[in-house]
């Protein structure tokens, strides 16, 4: 069996899928457990109910090939979505595909379950323009479509909330601009408060069993998935910047050195705002020259040569494409060491949870694609000519291998022996510890395998506790003392240190660590009480 984008950020559901019955009764009774594994012990529950009922449910029937069934089927549903709104369009093929493989596709594929809901964005973006000036009835299907798409996935939720408010904002000042219509501007002022009270009423009674779940709680907690606020420097980190748009992914088969050689000259700059290129998130960024060009071209043309339908539509996109772009910026910059503040302060103030802004960029790409696929001069015109034609197939086409992304796929990897014999000579009710902290998530993914209560899971944080933190510090005679204070009977150590020192002088002149196994390349220390 091969995983889809090794282990990662989605370990937690790759071991709910392989744990039996003995395994399920320890993630229900240890506490550490019982918190990380919440989401899939009561999806009710959770903040993303309807993916992760579905996840839970069907990972425990079909095991972990699951997960790659899961991607597959998202994948074409995002193909069927988009080739199915934007069918009329004489690209809809290519702008089809370019959605469906997008660089934010690449960057999450396998890693992110719930983020590569893409068709839910472009579906949004569709029945704004298809509804928001119609019925009050329209106006309560799309609140109630809202809360859907946050139930799937909180971030996509969030994209499309932003992107609703960013189209009505764009169709009324388009209406002032371009062609005013005082009846319509009412009826989108009235919509908008129709959809905005039902989704916020729906997300008032959905989400009450997580809200209670969240402050209630009086057991440990864990940064990850239920931390409500993000600090500032987080916004920044993960932010877009106006220059990585260029910047194509430097694991692209096209572009790799010319990328690499660009992100290390932003590396060289020493400011905070270009030498701090995070690929995971930044890489998604990057639409293609080819895309950005032709997207470039549709604009212009169809504001020159379109009349005052396709002006007003234009003028609505371009709108509607900076708000979201602005909103991608970092909260602030400095010039001089003056602090300027950026409308992406204002998603850190109202919208602290969500910290990744640069995963808007699905709405903004979204936004391109309809507006070529629905409005442009170079969509609409039958009389261009085959190369004309032909030549803009291969650009769109060519767009598809600059935003191309290698994604990491392993084959389900061996038992570490270590483990095996975690299983068999410790106590079950032992509680382990593994050291060094690189190796936690490896330890989190074999539990299948030992059944032992983990202390230092990856990215688990209470408000005593920071398992980063305790990992670090277990070569230290005070950390090994907190651990003992903390009921740890066992640590796991692998090599470790720059040099990878050998487990065995993890040890060395300890009176509170007694090595009990050994391995070529993992011990096992008993703590003596």
């Amino acid at each position: 069996m091969y995983i889809l984008g090794g282990i990662d950020d989605q370990v937690l559901a790759l071991v709910w899928s392989r744990l039996n019955s003995g395994g399920i009764a320890l993630v229900s009774s240890y506490s550490v457990y019982r918190e990380l594994f919440s989401f899939l012990i009561n999806p009710i529950t959770s903040n993303e109910p309807i993916t992760w009922f579905f996840v839970s449910t069907l990972s425990r029937l079909l095991g972990i090939g699951f997960f790659n069934y899961y991607n597959i089927f998202v994948l074409c549903l995002n193909f069927i979505v988009a080739f199915l709104i934007l069918r009329r369009s004489r690209f809809c093929f290519p702008l089809a595909m370019i959605f469906t493989f997008s660089g934010y596709l690449w960057s999450h594929l396998g890693i992110h379950i719930s983020l590569i809901h893409t068709w839910l964005v472009l579906l949004g973006y569709y029945l704004f323009w298809k509804y928001s000036d119609r019925s009050i009835k329209h106006a309560f299907l799309l609140g109630l479509f809202l809360w859907f798409s946050a139930a799937v996935s909180n971030y996509i939720g969030f994209v499309n909330i932003l992107l609703f408010f960013t189209y009505n904002i764009g169709y009324l000042l388009a209406l002032v601009l371009v062609k005013w219509d005082l009846k319509k501007s009412k009826i989108i002022i009235r919509n908008v408060f129709v959809t905005s009270l039902t989704a916020a009423s729906i997300f008032l009674l959905t989400y009450l069993p997580f809200v209670i779940a969240n402050y209630n709680r009086t057991d440990v907690g864990v940064s990850n998935p239920k931390d409500l606020t993000r600090p500032v420097e987080d916004f920044v980190t993960f932010s877009a910047r106006p220059w990585y748009f260029f910047t194509p992914s430097y694991k692209n088969p096209v572009y790799s050195r010319f990328a690499s050689n660009l992100v290390d000259k932003f590396s060289t700059t020493e400011y905070f705002l270009l030498d701090d290129y995070f690929h995971g998130e930044h890489a998604q960024l990057f639409f293609g020259y080819s895309f950005m060009l032709i997207s470039l071209i549709s604009i212009l043309l169809t504001y020159r040569k379109g009349g005052t339908e396709e002006r007003f539509w234009t003028v609505l996109s371009v709108i509607n494409a900076l708000i979201i772009l602005f909103l991608m910026l970092p909260p602030f910059f400095t010039v001089s060491g003056i602090k300027f503040f950026t409308p992406g302060y204002l998603l850190y103030k109202v919208f602290p949870m969500f910290r990744v802004t640069s995963r808007l960029v699905i709405a903004l790409q979204v936004i391109m694609i309809f507006f070529i696929a629905k409005f442009s001069w170079l969509s609409k015109q039958q009389t261009l000519s085959k190369k004309i034609n032909w030549a803009i197939y291969f650009v769109l086409w060519l767009a598809l291998l600059e935003t191309y992304i290698p994604i990491k796929i392993i084959k389900e990897p061996d038992i570490h022996p270590i483990y095996m014999e975690i299983a068999s000579d410790t106590d079950i009710e032992s509680i382990i510890a593994v050291y060094p902290y690189n190796k936690t998530k490896e330890a989190l993914y074999e539990l299948p395998v030992y059944n032992r209560k983990l202390i230092n899971p990856p990215s688990y944080v209470t408000g005593i506790f920071d398992s980063s933190i305790f990992t670090n510090n277990l070569h230290t005679f005070e950390g090994r003392l907190e651990a003992r204070n903390l009921g740890v009977d066992y640590i796991v150590v692998f090599p470790f240190g720059d040099s990878g020192e050998s487990c065995e002088s993890f040890g060395e002149s300890s009176t509170i660590v007694e090595l009990i196994r050994k391995r070529t390349d993992a011990c096992i220390y008993k703590i003596l009480k």
